[in-house]
C-alpha cells in the first residue's frame, strides 16, 4: 500500500513541478521590457509523462516484490541519463571564427613572374618564377611586412617590393632597370 500511495505522490509532484515550469517560463519568456527572453530547459519536459516509462509508473502492479525497489532506482537513472542528454543538446555551441581572407596577386615583370599572397595583413611569397636567362633573389624587408623579389641578368634588373594594405596585396614599388 505505502508503494502506491508513494507512486501517487510522486506523479503528483511531478504535476507539480511541470505546471510550475510551463508558468515559470511563460512569465519569464516575457522578459523585462517587453524583451523576448531565451531559456534552455534543463528539466524533462510536461510530455515526459507520455513516455512509456512513465505510463508504467502510472499503472498500479498487482503485487510488489523486493525488487521494486531497485527497478525504481534503475528509472531514476535512466531519467537523470535523458535529462543529461537533452541538456547537452541544447547546450549552446560556440561559433568557430571565420577563416582569415587569402588574396593572391601576380605580377608580370620583364624579368619574370611575382605571385604574392595576403592572409589579413600577412605578405607571403607563393612563388618567383625568372624567365629564361634570368637569375631571382628574395628577401624580407621592414620587419617583415614587405617582401622584395629582383630578378636579374647582364643586361636587366626587374624588381618589386609587395605588402598587405587591407587584406590586399599591394606593389610598393617595382622598378624595370636596363644596364
Amino acid at each position: 500500500m505505502k508503494q502506491l500511495l508513494r507512486r501517487d505522490f510522486v506523479f503528483l509532484a511531478w504535476i507539480v513541478v511541470a505546471l510550475l515550469a510551463v508558468g515559470g517560463a511563460a512569465a519569464a519568456a516575457k522578459g523585462s521590457h517587453g524583451q523576448a527572453v531565451v531559456l534552455l530547459q534543463s528539466e524533462r519536459s510536461p510530455q515526459a509523462a507520455e513516455t512509456p516509462q512513465a505510463q508504467q509508473a502510472e499503472q498500479p502492479e498487482p503485487q510488489q516484490q523486493p525488487e521494486a525497489q531497485d527497478e525504481d532506482e534503475d528509472e531514476a537513472v535512466e531519467d537523470q541519463d535523458e535529462d543529461e542528454q537533452v541538456e547537452n543538446e541544447n547546450a549552446v555551441q560556440p561559433t568557430p571564427a571565420p577563416a582569415p581572407t587569402v588574396t593572391t596577386r601576380t605580377f608580370a615583370l620583364v624579368g619574370g613572374t611575382a605571385t604574392f599572397s595576403c592572409t589579413g595583413n600577412a605578405i607571403a611569397l607563393v612563388s618567383a618564377v625568372p624567365n629564361p636567362g634570368f637569375g631571382v633573389e628574395t628577401e624580407r624587408e621592414d620587419g617583415g611586412t614587405e617582401i622584395k623579389v629582383r630578378f636579374e641578368n647582364d643586361a636587366h634588373r626587374s624588381e618589386i617590393r609587395a605588402g598587405c594594405a587591407g587584406g590586399q596585396v599591394v606593389a610598393e614599388e617595382i622598378r624595370e632597370e636596363n644596364r
